[in-house]
């Protein structure tokens, strides 16, 4: 049977199309460093410290973070940040948040490996990027997550170092304006690299990361798409509309409205942990000291919330002792996960209509 001219063309098309296709060789990212704060440029290796090739040179702090800062913050908001910082690293580590942290994590390590393959190749390191990491509690979270899959984490001792997971390899970074809860973050995961650096300007180049995730930060959407390749994913972990609810009365809060419901076409996946927790003494003064509509109360209502923890007139979860009046709390968390497929362009939808 003979071709018509259209049939010709199509298949002329096609085998050109073949071809090219055949003769692609996979876009290799380039190395992901941090960035110079005073000229852009990457930072490197420079024996105790870090320079970058126009000279300027960055120290390693001994936790061993590097400060990015372009201008040292307010006194009152450093103090502000360290005593937030104290109270989150003292309620973490008493378990604080612990299985909402951890299922943030799975739905953060879902979002990695189960999405598209980088562009250089299946086996390709996985960059991962924590904006806004505070103490770090959520990136540790997504590191064991991460083992548990079978995924190498260079520098998470014996069982980080196992290859698996298909021999994939992943990097960990972390950033928040916060120094002491960076350094908290730092000590306690050499696994992963952190910087104080602002994360609406993040010290990264275009297009290294395969997955940025944000858990009750400030969100830079412009900031997070230009730094993720093609296919990465953006995963935002936030407060559910009953999120605290009981502490929003005592402190005088205006409740949450309804979180905002989106179209399927609009993120990859949603998901809401949902639970009833207890907390008394030191951990719920902890838990108020850490969180923002509490410390903006009236001083009547903080010291009358304080004095229902058990605290008194103190304000230090130390000085709290282990008694007071225990306290039913709604967690009500909701992640959001995005794919972007327009590299640094961002997202097809205005920020502005998601969030």
């Amino acid at each position: 049977m003979a071709l018509t001219t259209m049939q010709q063309l199509s298949l002329t098309t096609a085998a050109a199309l073949a071809s090219v296709s055949a003769r692609t060789v996979p876009a290799l990212r380039a190395p992901i460093h941090f960035l110079c704060p005073t000229c852009g440029e990457g930072l490197l290796p420079y024996g105790k410290m870090l320079r970058c090739s126009f000279g300027h040179t960055v120290d390693k702090a001994k936790e061993g973070h590097l400060y990015l800062m372009k201008r040292p913050a307010s006194p009152a908001t450093v103090k502000e940040s360290n005593e937030i910082a104290r109270a989150a690293r003292s309620f973490h580590d008493a378990g604080g948040f612990a299985s909402q942290a951890d299922a943030v994590a799975a739905e953060v390590v879902r979002a990695l490996l189960d999405g598209p393959a980088p562009s250089d190749g299946p086996s390709a390191p996985r960059q991962l990027l924590a904006a806004g990491c505070a103490d770090g509690v959520y990136l540790r979270s997504v590191e064991r997550a991460l083992i548990s899959r079978g995924v190498r984490v260079p520098g998470a001792g014996a069982e980080g170092d196992r290859s698996g997971g298909g021999g994939i390899t992943a990097g960990l970074w972390g950033v928040d304006s916060g120094k002491l809860a960076v350094s908290y973050a730092a000590k306690r995961q050499p696994s992963a690299r952190f910087a104080v650096a602002p994360p609406h300007a993040l010290p990264f180049a275009d297009g290294v990361f395969d997955l940025v995730f944000s858990a009750f930060a400030p969100s830079s959407w412009d900031e997070y798409c230009r730094v993720l390749r093609p296919g990465g994913a953006v995963v935002v972990a936030r407060a559910g509309s009953g999120h605290l609810h009981e502490l929003r009365q005592l402190a005088g809060a205006p409740s949450r409205t309804a979180p905002k419901q989106f179209a399927a076409g609009q993120g990859e996946m949603y998901c809401r942990f949902c639970s009833q927790e207890r907390y008394r003494g030191a951990m719920l003064l902890d838990l108020l000291e850490m969180t923002s509509f509490c410390r903006r109360a009236s001083p009547e209502r903080l010291q009358a919330m304080r004095q229902h923890a058990g605290a008194g007139g103190q304000s230090e979860g130390a000085d709290a002792e282990d008694h007071g009046h225990e306290k039913a709390v709604t967690v009500d968390i909701i992640t959001s996960t995005h794919r972007v497929w327009l590299g640094t362009g961002g997202f097809a939808e205005s920020p502005g209509n998601l969030y």
